[in-house]
């Protein structure tokens, strides 16, 4: 019996594009999807003839050639759940994204949407519209198309909260002229050679800003669940950022440790850094070296029990020298933890005179941090100039720094905004 697939086409990739269908198999689908799968060629078809369409149809295939124009009423097909609309190069010129802005205003049931033509690297159009964000049922992504690596060009890659994303596909390590990659999401080798690791973010030399998506979640295949264990710390390791970053945000991550951050001392253009739900990490990384950060924020880290000179990057034996002094965080602004169930303890030692700490935090905000037990007092002495300290439902600090009240109250009483919010 012939295969019901056959003469399969397949990209510079390996990635099957085309095939020939078996006439049986063909006849079997025209069946099952009539009144629902149409296929219209604009030239052919009016307007009255869309109209009869529109209430039932699921799935349209769209082709517009020559001086023909996308027609609106189009727009009608409210129950549509996939749009393919095809353009040769002369109408391709002509579909401008204001036609796809009308689409995403009306057609808010769609599931799928592409849009294709043989113009090449000229359209069929250059921008993307906002308004494609009020298609929720396309919020979903779970993968980027494998043909992504051709884009050689490409400068910028937002793709923010795509939480579902399970890989970036292999190829994406071609496109050194990355400015801004939103988020790269890394599972390790379980998507074989289709994923592109970690390493490859080594040659966005160019690369301003990106998050580090780390998420080695359950996996579930049929009725078996396969425990997936990655070594993060050993991904991590191996993460040579550009020189020209300046944002950088790692969530998910599993790892124990995250010494090997240590190393970015080198980065003099990081100005952000995020870390985030990263609930295995036993303390904070070494970050205090880094020349021109300015925001902080870290969330969620709950194995996080104290926080002291390792969080500065403090070297062996550098602690004692007094040939110079040693500015730590020397141009962070703001400072924020949220979340850090079993962080108890934050303190840096004894005042030393060689030692100068965050000299320049203007704001530092804490919540959710029921255990910690007071703030360190080199950023809370007279002549620092924190001006806006926000603690939000921290029991113990709400009872030592009540204003008036508490036994610590004097050690904060100095700075100029004080915005403590209590469960009481």
């Amino acid at each position: 019996m012939r295969s019901f697939f056959q003469e399969f086409e397949k990209d510079d990739d390996g990635s099957i594009i085309r095939c020939k269908m078996h006439d049986i198999v063909h006849d079997v689908a025209q069946y099952l999807s009539k009144n629902e799968c149409y296929m219209i060629e604009v030239k052919d078809f009016g307007e009255q003839n869309i109209y009869a369409l529109c209430e039932k149809a699921l799935q349209l295939r769209l082709i517009v050639t020559g001086n023909n124009t996308i027609p609106i009423s189009i727009c009608n097909f409210k129950k549509l759940r996939s749009l393919l609309i095809e353009c040769d190069s002369y109408a391709g010129s002509k579909l401008s994204s204001k036609v796809v802005t009308k689409l995403c205003d009306e057609l808010s049931c769609l599931k799928a949407l592409a849009i294709v033509g043989n113009s090449g690297l000229h359209g069929p159009f250059k921008h993307i519209p906002k308004e494609i964000g009020r298609l929720v049922h396309l919020s979903n992504l779970k993968e980027l198309p494998q043909g992504i690596g051709k884009l050689i060009n490409l400068r910028h890659l937002i793709n923010i909260d795509t939480y579902s994303l399970s890989y970036m596909p292999k190829g994406i390590e071609r496109l050194t002229c990355f400015r801004t990659l939103t988020e790269f999401h890394s599972h390790g080798d379980v998507y074989g050679g289709k994923a592109c690791p970690l390493e490859c973010l080594n040659n966005f030399r160019h690369l301003e800003s990106i998050a580090i998506n780390m998420n080695w979640s359950d996996l579930k295949i049929g009725c078996r669940l396969i425990i997936v264990t990655m070594n993060d710390e050993a991904i991590l390791e191996t993460f040579q950022p550009s020189q020209n970053l300046q944002r950088l945000e790692i969530v998910y991550y599993k790892g124990f440790t995250m010494s090997s951050l240590r190393r970015m001392t080198s980065l003099t253009n990081l100005r952000s850094i995020k870390l985030y739900h990263c609930k295995k990490c036993l303390h904070l990384p070494p970050l205090g070296k880094l020349p021109s950060l300015e925001t902080l924020v870290i969330e969620r880290m709950y194995s996080v029990r104290e926080v002291g000179n390792e969080f500065l990057g403090v070297e062996s034996g550098e602690a004692s020298s007094s040939s110079s002094s040693i500015i730590y965080f020397p141009n962070l602004k703001t400072l924020h933890f949220d979340s850090m169930r079993e962080w108890e303890v934050w303190d840096f030692g004894n005042e030393d005179d060689t030692c100068t700490i965050m000299p320049s935090l203007r704001s530092l905000q804490i919540q959710f941090c029921h255990k910690l037990k007071g703030l360190p007092k080199q950023l809370l002495h007279q002549m620092a100039p924190l001006q806006n300290l926000e603690i939000r439902h921290c029991s113990i600090l709400e009872e030592v720094y009540e204003k008036g009240k508490g036994d610590k109250w004097q050690d904060i009483s100095h700075i100029p905004n004080i915005k403590i919010w209590s469960w009481r």
